[in-house]
């Protein structure tokens, strides 16, 4: 395969995904379709986006931080 025809498929995957993206993006639909007809009256409507899962690495936090938060929770919730 050229490198053309790679590049061809990756814009082709950016319009028309398949493989895992596929099923994923299927999934989404299909759980926010069931999700939106089983809802309470009044609730908000979810997206497929809703129920996409997301990867991409998370911010370290570091120890320092993580305490600070804990004392603010707990200083908020009387403690």
């Amino acid at each position: 395969m050229s490198a053309k025809e790679f590049d061809d498929w990756l814009a082709y995957n950016e319009l028309e995904p398949f493989g895992q993206a596929r099923h994923e993006l299927f999934h989404a639909q299909f759980f926010a379709m069931w999700a939106n007809a089983h809802k309470k009256k009044g609730a908000s409507s979810v997206r497929p986006k809703n129920f996409v899962l997301d990867f991409t690495p998370k911010p370290k936090v570091s120890n320092a931080e993580l305490m600070s938060n804990q004392d603010m929770l707990f200083r908020a919730l009387g403690g």
